[in-house]
């Protein structure tokens, strides 16, 4: 008997087991050749088959086909097998998943030529295969050339569509169409999103612009309120892209719930459109259609799914037993049932808004670390791609060994997107996998930065390290600097704090500013911060901005910020806590309704705890009607309030409490900072007790009938009091960086600001961010090796892994913004960037590189100056990065239109830049050229003009 070995050096982190390590386990296949022999050759099987089709065609017949004599119905029988990457078993199994499941389709298509096609999607499958098993990947290239397989999605992986920002989509696309293309010369036009939670209405640019023409999912027919009534349709994006798509359940389903689903099918009546989102009762679709006409072609992609295997012989058979018993079903293509249904394109309903899955909610919220490091390394890659960029076009040079490191760490964070992963809904044992590729992305995104170190300097020898501002636009940006970065042998005092400190930094003339001193924070906190100073500081667009500290600085105690143990004070914002429970009273801003309270009633910033107790998948869903299952949390047990923090830079009151009867220590921490707006707050705790949702809210005084938030490359509205019933399902909210509470004339309004946190739900003036989630986890699936490995530990030490998800340390940092204005425009229409800007800069801190004594004669000095500045309130960059489709020494920059105004905009480059740069010229998302017309490059820089929330590309030719 074969024994297999578990490492005890490597402990999984969340599951806490041994890992096993066994190259030889196999993924188990039940469908044998003598299987394959049974459903396609045995005379019994056939005789079987031709019985039970008959029955469910003669039953389609009198149900569906038969009810609509003048259309030629058409069914179109596509093979698939959607692989999750890991889910209830862990990655590497999916590698053998994959083998079995490709080796299945190459078999049937061997079986059945000129017939047969199976649909492929996700290249990190291939990829995969192509390292695993070159002679199957051979075998797969030849069977796509002959038409067996077809190739469809164009992502590297199917994602979570709802939670990535639009750059890391846009990645996803780039690098899975570019294996495409490299290993098979041909871009599939449909995108294949079978199985994720939803859809963002940031999607249908990206995908246009990155090649594709269509759309499929099965995930909307899985509402649980209401049914999406539309199954051939136009989805319009917030830029008003349009891409035709397609809704229905997978296999026969299509069939099976033919009435529940029939309305989509019809197209609308001539000389009739129809708009619909949200706010209008989509029920209403019936009264605009052609009630006795229907699009006759419709899709059945069928096949064993989720663990891979399909589809089996089994499933093959039956199909080939109803196109041997129907004219009407036919073996087809995914591109081609799409490129049939576009006949009918000018009867398609428009959809215009996000693709809400009234199901699943509970994914935005479960998981809380998978979401926080997603935003971190998204953020951290899009500032380290930047700065490499920026350092290529300085020295007009590529650095290979960077643009790996950034490629191979993309690659990790888009496979950790994976739509059962970033969800939070995966076994414990691919939460231990994911932790060790964390570890792997903090280094490798350290290597770029010590790289980048050796190769520039200031203009002085004292300068001892450089601040590195990613953003487009001159900012008044709070920045930390660790004491490590100026000296490791700094005394600090009793309390853990460096000394008082001067900042002298060059921008480009010589500038000093305070430094405010602060303590490590506790080693068992989550990202825990060490010692070191806070300070303000003006800093240029895109720059780096050498700088050095100078200890031993006298203060003056009159310019600290106004701090109480119950209020603060910065000037612009003032802040007042319940003495009971550390709530928020009061938050006043200077020039807002004469520094009246913006708030309303005592219970803000406080915790809120609901039960989380849902019967089926407890891990996506939440409870049903959680708002009237909320759970007795007392905020004022064992609270203390403490003056942590004051000084002039900044001040911080932290309060400490327990919550529940597992008295769950939970501290909240409110910060002001000198010049800012923002009042920043922690979230820490070390939760015990399972079965819990956790939200923080606040009861603003807006009367805000909308609520706006950030959703890739643009934002959208949504009702604060919602009155169909599908705006009403839509109760749990997803933002990005922001939502905001503005008042209906967009006089003023309160954002909130988020690091880490996705989820939120709003109702008129309040809203509620959510913290935590502790549902169970999943059992693992019946095949998945990890259930070895959990006997092995159960032998040797009687424990087993952990029953529930979310227990543990939490950290969560977001802020509360009150400002002028609405959202994205003022009161006349005007742009306001404020919000947005401020989001970013929440989002992107200022990364600080420690200059080395390496000897290099050729580094760069760098000044503090702009490097790329975008001259616009409603642009920004989002995107500075190597050309990665030819891989040549080009840059490519992107610049999105961020508040749905539109216009002109003015790119500067620096002069260093410019004098570098042969010729411009715009091209898509996957970096291919879109014109012949270059764009005019002037001296200083070039201009291109932005309709609403688009994200524009343009490559820069370098010399």
């Amino acid at each position: 008997m074969k024994i297999s070995k578990v490492n005890p050096n490597r402990i999984g982190h969340y599951s806490g087991s041994e890992r096993l390590e066994d190259p030889t386990l196999e993924e188990p296949d039940e469908d044998t050749e003598e299987v394959a022999y049974y459903w396609h050759n045995n005379p019994e099987s056939k005789a079987i088959l031709r019985e039970e089709m008959g029955n469910k065609l003669e039953s389609w017949n009198k149900g569906i086909i038969d009810k609509y004599p003048n259309s030629e119905m058409s069914f179109h029988l596509v093979g698939q097998s959607h692989i999750d990457i890991a889910w209830l078993w862990r990655i590497e199994q999916t590698r053998k998943k994959s083998v079995v499941t490709f080796k299945k389709a190459v078999y049937h298509s061997k079986q059945f030529p000129k017939t047969y096609c199976f649909a492929l999607s996700e290249p990190i499958l291939l990829e995969w295969i192509l390292e695993d098993d070159p002679e199957l990947f051979k075998d797969i290239q030849k069977t796509v050339e002959d038409g067996g397989i077809e190739l469809v999605g164009g992502s590297y992986v199917e994602p979570d569509c709802m939670m990535p920002c639009g750059e890391a989509i846009t990645r996803s696309r780039l690098y899975g169409q570019r294996f495409f293309f490299k290993h098979f010369n041909r871009l599939p036009k449909v995108e294949w999103f079978l199985d994720s939670f939803g859809y963002s209405a940031g999607l249908p640019q990206i995908l246009k612009k990155s090649g594709a023409e269509y759309i499929w999912t099965t995930k909307l027919s899985w509402n649980l309120e209401t049914v999406f009534p539309f199954s051939n349709f136009f989805w319009e994006g917030v830029d008003q892209t349009r891409i035709q798509t397609g809704i229905f359940p997978m296999s026969y389903d299509p069939l099976k719930n033919w009435e529940k689903f029939e309305i989509g099918h019809h197209p609308l009546k001539s000389n009739i459109s129809y708009l619909g989102n949200y706010e209008r009762d989509y029920y209403d679709l019936a009264q605009w259609v052609e009630k006795d006409e229907i699009i006759p072609p419709v899709g059945l992609f069928f096949g064993m799914s989720d663990g891979g295997h399909g589809p089996t012989s089994e499933e093959v058979a039956r199909a080939n037993m109803l196109i041997e018993l129907s004219d009407k079903f036919h073996w087809s293509r995914v591109e081609s049932f799409f490129q049939k249904i576009k006949q009918w394109e000018q009867q398609f309903p428009i959809w215009a808004d996000e693709l809400y899955l009234e199901n699943h909610r509970g994914c935005f919220s479960v998981h809380a670390e998978v979401k926080k490091k997603n935003r971190v390394f998204e953020n951290q890659l899009l500032s380290s791609e930047a700065l490499s960029s920026t350092m290529s076009l300085l020295r007009n040079e590529k650095n290979q060994k960077i643009t790996e490191i950034l490629e191979k760490t993309w690659k990790t964070v888009l496979k950790n997107q994976f739509h059962d992963i970033l969800p939070g809904t995966s076994i414990p044992e691919v939460y231990d996998d994911i932790y060790e590729d964390w570890e792997e992305c903090c280094q490798n995104i350290k290597l770029i930065k010590d790289e980048i170190s050796t190769k520039i300097n200031g203009p002085s020898e004292k300068c001892q390290f450089v601040m590195w501002n990613p953003l487009s636009w001159e900012r008044t940006a709070k920045v930390f600097i660790p004491v490590n970065a100026v000296n490791n042998n700094i005394k600090l005092d009793d309390e853990g704090r460096p000394p008082f400190a001067e900042l002298t930094y060059f921008n480009p003339s010589e500038n000093t500013i305070l430094a405010q001193p602060v303590s490590a924070e506790p080693k068992e906190w989550l990202d825990a911060r060490p010692a070191g100073w806070w300070t303000i500081i003006q800093l240029s667009a895109t720059s780096l901005t050498p700088a050095y500290i100078s200890l031993n600085v006298k203060m003056s105690s009159n310019k600290e910020i106004h701090s109480e143990p119950l209020v603060l004070d910065n000037d612009i914002v003032s802040i007042k806590l319940d003495s009971k429970t550390g709530g928020l009273l009061s938050l006043t801003n200077s020039s807002i309704l004469e520094r009246k309270n913006l708030l309303k009633g005592s219970n803000n910033n406080l915790t809120q705890a609901y039960k989380d107790i849902s019967e089926d998948w407890p891990a996506w869903n939440l409870t049903p009607e959680y708002w009237n299952h909320s759970l007795e949390l007392s905020n004022s047990q064992d609270v203390q309030i403490t003056l942590r923090d004051k000084g002039p830079v900044f001040a911080s009151i932290e309060v400490q409490r327990t919550l529940g009867k597992l008295k769950n220590p939970v501290l909240q921490r409110y910060t002001l900072f000198k010049g800012r707006s923002e009042i920043y707050l922690d979230y820490i705790a070390n939760w015990k007790q399972p079965l819990v949702m956790l939200k923080v809210g606040i009861h603003t005084a807006t009367n805000a009938t909308h609520c706006t938030t950030d959703v890739m490359f643009g934002a959208i509205e949504q009702s604060t009091d919602p009155k169909t019933p599908a705006d009403k399902a839509r109760f749990e909210k997803i933002c990005h960086k922001f939502y905001d509470l503005s008042t209906p004339t967009n006089e003023w309004g309160i954002a909130t600001l988020s690091q880490d946190k996705y989820a939120f739900s709003v109702n008129k003036g309040s809203s509620s961010l959510t913290m935590l989630r502790t549902p169970p986890y999943f059992p693992a699936s019946p095949e998945a090796w990890v259930h070895e490995e959990r006997a092995i530990r159960k032998e040797k030490y009687g424990t087993e892994v952990p029953e529930y998800s979310g227990l543990g340390p939490l950290r969560s940092t977001y802020a509360y913004l009150p400002h002028k204005g609405g959202s994205l425009r003022l009161h006349n229409e005007k742009p306001n960037p404020l919000v947005r800007r401020a989001a970013e800069e929440f989002n992107q801190p200022v990364q600080i590189l420690t200059l080395t004594t390496v000897q290099n004669v050729n580094k760069i000095k760098v000044d503090g100056q702009p490097l790329i500045k975008i001259e616009s309130d409603f642009a920004m960059l989002s995107a500075l990065k190597m050309n990665e489709w030819k891989t040549n020494d080009n840059i490519i920059i992107r610049v999105i239109e961020m508040l749905g105004v539109g216009g002109k905009v003015e790119i500067e480059l620096n002069p260093l830049i410019q004098s570098n740069i042969i010729s411009i010229q715009e091209v898509d998302l996957l970096e291919r050229p879109m014109s012949e017309t270059p764009i005019e490059n002037k001296q200083t820089g070039f201009a291109i003009t932005l309709i609403p929330f688009e994200a524009k590309t343009i490559e820069l030719v370098i010399d």
